[in-house]
């Protein structure tokens, strides 16, 4: 059987292959990985195109998604943070995978321990904040937004929260420094 191109089918089909990609960048983190690394998505039409994250950054958002579905909120309310959390970290340069590792499985601030929605009564945050390094641009750990910005306020510096701790120790003397 020929096609109108003048060759035959397997033939055309062997010159198709030949022209397919051997390795494709991953949309979330950047990596160029082999065409292994990639599963298709199907469309309505039956169409098939490879999807544009690695099995990997699949997988770890799965992961992720999973450590929170026992909140109370619908799924909806859930996805919309954790899509603004994946991107910003995007944005910083820090890998999905650090962020998916390194955040908090009870959700508790590593400053105060409390929940956001504890933190926030009636607020609407449902997730930490990512706190970074603003110099380096490397993840330090997930705050509640008051610690966040109380932090951010003083500047990001020891020096400026070492003062704040010596002002409020002023006011109450019988309180001693933690060491």
């Amino acid at each position: 059987m020929k096609d109108t191109s003048g060759i035959c089918v397997s033939c055309y089909r062997a010159a198709f292959a030949a022209q397919l990609p051997t390795q494709k960048a991953c949309a979330q983190c950047d990596r160029t990985l082999p065409m292994e690394a990639f599963r298709f998505r199907k469309s309505r039409e039956g169409t098939a195109r490879w999807r544009s994250r690695c099995q990997e950054c699949e997988a770890t958002d799965s992961r992720l998604r999973a450590q929170n579905a026992h909140r109370d909120r619908s799924r909806e309310k859930l996805s919309a943070p954790y899509l603004r959390l994946r991107k910003y970290a995007k944005e910083l340069g820090i890998p999905w995978a650090e962020v998916v590792e390194r955040y908090p499985a009870d959700n508790r601030c590593e400053v105060c321990g409390r929940t956001p929605e504890e933190a926030m009564p009636g607020g609407r945050y449902v997730r930490l904040a990512l706190d970074h390094c603003h110099e380096t641009g490397a993840l330090r750990g997930f705050l509640c937004s008051p610690c966040n910005t109380g932090i951010g306020q003083l500047g990001d510096t020891a020096d400026r929260l070492r003062s704040a701790l010596t002002y409020l120790l002023k006011g109450n003397p019988n309180t001693a420094p933690a060491a």
